[in-house]
């Protein structure tokens, strides 16, 4: 394990950490420290020796207390100053231990595994923090954003649209036929072809695009920035690589297609749940249409389905 020791210039404590199976990272300035703590592999135990002034080692313990998040680094600060209120500013600071500079080889290593048993359990604890997000954000079986997590991007992304002005556009896609796919030849080849179509979704999409499994059968893509004539041009891109993606199950080739509605925001007044449903509107459209096509809405909510827009992939 790395330690990173600070302010240590006559090298006092570095043939003891060798000894002890460290791998020491040496640094001679506060700013240097912390350049090397908050590398996303940097050391999870820093030692700041007296060679690094109090005010200085209070300014690492801060910095790296307020930028680590999850990734806990155990500091140790070695200082020649006693007296306690010196003491309890470094540990307000953020220092988990204040040595004295006369402390014995045999208590610093102890303190040292002890700081690293620490380090060692949070890091299994972000780790582990990590996975639960995964899980709850993720939908297990595409791998793209859930239903819960996607509705939060279109949340955020629409606040954002009203303070910045911009246009944003949701597509509401839908595999065609595809009951008759889990009915004839079941759920495991119909989890298929859902995975599938979620790589080539996420495939088509732009990189700052989101894309997520709405429920069933439907998705949901989000693309800021984007009028609704260039979402209906996104929207029968990401129709033909369907189209013609080839997807196989146990011998079987399934040729797939998909519905899909556009929509764009049109003011503060609209909200996920108001795009969503306007979406869906369109989507019904396409459905209606044939299938296999896109369908938009003009930036107003129609009384009918039928006064929407198709673009048609003359395929319907």
């Amino acid at each position: 394990m790395q330690v990173l020791i600070a302010g240590d210039p006559g090298g006092k404590w570095l043939p003891w950490l060798c000894e002890w199976g460290y791998d020491p990272v040496v640094t001679r300035s506060a700013d240097e420290a912390v350049g090397k703590l908050m590398a996303s592999t940097g050391p999870l135990i820093a030692l700041l020796m007296p060679g690094l002034s109090t005010v200085d080692a209070g300014a690492v313990c801060r910095q790296v207390r307020s930028e680590a998040g999850l990734r806990y680094v155990f500091v140790i600060r070695s200082d020649d100053d006693s007296r306690p209120q010196t003491i309890a500013e470094l540990l307000e600071a953020g220092a988990d231990q204040v040595l004295p500079a006369t402390v014995s080889p045999l208590e610093l290593e102890q303190r040292i595994a002890v700081g690293r048993r620490i380090a060692q359990l949070q890091q299994r604890f972000a780790e582990a923090s990590e996975m639960l997000h995964v899980m709850a954000t993720t939908d297990a079986l595409t791998g793209l954003r859930n239903r819960s997590e996607i509705l939060r991007v279109l949340d955020r992304e629409l606040n954002r649209m009203h303070r910045h002005g911009y246009t944003l556009s949701v597509l509401m896609i839908d595999v065609d036929h595809f009951k008759k796919i889990n009915d004839q030849y079941g759920h495991p080849a119909g989890d298929e072809v859902l995975r599938r179509i979620g790589n080539v979704l996420q495939t088509a999409m732009r990189s700052y695009d989101e894309i997520g499994r709405y429920g069933g059968e439907e998705f949901i893509a989000i693309l800021p920035e984007t009028t609704l004539h260039q979402a209906i041009s996104a929207a029968e891109r990401i129709r033909a690589c369907v189209e013609q993606a080839e997807v196989r199950y146990n011998g079987l080739r399934f040729d797939l297609s998909i519905s899909v509605g556009a929509v764009s925001s049109f003011g503060k007044e609209d909200t996920p749940g108001g795009l969503i449903e306007r979406a869906d509107m369109a989507l019904y459209a396409a459905k209606q249409a044939g299938r296999n096509c896109v369908c938009g809405f003009p930036n107003e909510l129609p009384a009918r389905p039928e006064a929407a827009f198709v673009m048609d992939a003359g395929h319907a």
